[in-house]
């Protein structure tokens, strides 16, 4: 149930399949059985499951671990200037990424494509993984980190498409694993002025 683990099959448009089972945690996706015998995890948001599915499902608490590689992007947000940090001066989206796999993330690249003008911001790092810190040459086994991707323009408002690759090796190598999502990029709060 993620975006991280191998693909087993396609399902097409209007595909019927059986749904008997969810997770207690990972609640966007169904356990399945398609007309063939196959079990698998389909994401809720492509089924037209009736509305009282979750509570008639059964809870299935045993899932594979994660494969080496596997991660998550807990958190995403625009930043204007990341302090301390001379590579990333002016507008940057900044990801808090958690690494769900057995092995550290030794290489990342990140791709930022703005949807109405086609841009396309690459940032990339062969050996370690794109924070401030210079030493930052991995992200641990269940550990998480703030990684940057500089974008040279403000991208608030706009709609992109985010795809980060990470792999368990430098230069690329090991297992990788790919994640792509749609973001709208959120106004930064404004908060008001207090006068001393």
């Amino acid at each position: 149930p993620g975006p991280y683990y191998p693909a087993l099959d396609v399902l097409y448009p209007g595909t019927r399949i059986t749904l008997i089972g969810q997770h207690p945690v990972y609640y966007f996706y169904w356990l399945a059985r398609t007309e063939d015998g196959l079990e698998c995890w389909v994401p809720r948001r492509w089924t037209d499951a009736p509305p009282d599915a979750a509570e008639r499902l059964p809870r299935v608490p045993e899932v594979p671990p994660p494969p080496p590689g596997a991660f998550v992007v807990v958190r995403y947000r625009p930043v204007f200037m990341v302090p301390f940090c001379p590579e990333f001066f002016g507008p940057a989206l900044q990801f808090t990424v958690k690494n769900l796999g057995p092995e550290p993330i030794r290489s990342m690249e990140m791709w930022i494509e703005v949807l109405e003008t086609g841009a396309v911001y690459h940032t990339v790092r062969e050996e370690g993984v794109p924070t401030c810190l210079k030493t930052r040459t991995q992200i641990p086994s269940r550990a998480r980190a703030d990684i940057v991707a500089r974008t040279k323009v403000d991208l608030t408002e706009k709609p992109i498409l985010i795809t980060i690759k990470a792999c368990t090796q430098p230069y690329f190598r090991g297992a990788c694993v790919q994640y792509t999502m749609r973001w709208t990029v959120p106004k930064p709060p404004v908060y008001p002025m207090v006068r001393p």
